[in-house]
């Protein structure tokens, strides 16, 4: 049956149908992810700053300590990730790849366990770092006093064309390495980077291929169902011709295949063939 010009016919129809609309899911699916990306990012740029702004005063509580001595400070490593790292991925899970401090050079300052590897520096485009520390450095005070922890400036961006899409929040922070029994007690300038893999938008995403897909695979069997009866209808006029011709080829030179099309490709071949048939049975009857 798939060398019969009806069912080239029907798979042919049904194959641009399917053709289409995967085109068509491919356009939507690009500005889908793109609009969901985005979405995403703006969402987490906003609780990520939030998130660094309500824990810088137990960071600061956390490194400068509360005794007289000082002897319930905390290094500010441990500070940060207990104060800011470790309450943002708890807050976020699964969605949150990793909460880094780093230098103004990329390099990783806290966590502790992150100072060896390339989790922190692999997501980590050092062209915004140096745009933002250039920024940061005009309004950062090392001597101010009674300051704080403080947000100076922020940048952000996302990445979608990997395998597995990220963003990254960029914040410059003021904080304090030592505890207030050092003397003098300067501040630092650090970075904050917060990394996400757009575990919703990927989810939701890999939700509607799937969908697609069904989408596609039904519309290919509708393209059959619909195109079967369709093609039957248009080759109906050349089954008639070859039934006639089958008829004229038994020696039955009566038969016309009388087709009532007229100027398409059907009716000049049906017109053709009944005026060659006719000119065969004046030849014979000439004799």
């Amino acid at each position: 049956w798939p060398r019969t010009l009806r069912w080239r016919l029907i798979l042919t129809y049904a194959l641009l149908l399917a053709l289409r609309l995967v085109l068509l899911g491919v356009a939507l699916n690009l500005f889908l992810a793109r609009a969901l990306y985005a979405t995403e990012f703006s969402f987490f740029q906003n609780e990520a700053l939030a998130s660094v702004s309500a824990s810088q005063t137990r960071f600061d509580a956390l490194t400068l300590g509360s005794a007289a001595n000082c002897s319930d400070a905390l290094p500010y490593e441990t500070a940060f990730q207990q104060a800011i790292a470790d309450p943002i991925i708890a807050s976020h899970p699964g969605a949150i790849q990793g909460v880094y401090l780093l230098d103004g050079a990329g390099s990783v300052l806290a966590p502790l366990s992150a100072q060896t590897g390339t989790s922190a520096t692999r997501y980590l485009e050092p062209k915004r770092l140096a745009r933002l520390a250039s920024s940061a450095e005009r309004t950062f005070n090392p001597d101010a006093t009674g300051a704080g922890s403080q947000q100076l400036a922020s940048d952000g961006y996302f990445v979608t064309n990997r395998a597995v899409p990220y963003g990254v929040e960029l914040i410059a922070l003021r904080y304090y390495g030592a505890s207030r029994c050092v003397t003098p007690r300067h501040a630092a300038l650090g970075y904050v980077e917060i990394v996400t893999t757009f575990t919703r938008t990927r989810l939701a995403l890999t939700t509607i291929r799937l969908s697609l897909y069904v989408i596609v695979a039904l519309v290919f069997v509708a393209g059959l169902l619909i195109g079967a009866p369709l093609t039957s209808v248009a080759l109906r006029p050349l089954s008639r011709v070859t039934q006639a011709a089958r008829r004229v080829a038994a020696g039955d030179l009566i038969q016309r295949g009388r087709l009532k099309h007229g100027d398409d490709e059907i009716g000049q071949l049906g017109a053709t063939f009944d005026l060659m048939v006719a000119r065969i049975e004046a030849a014979f009857g000439a004799r």
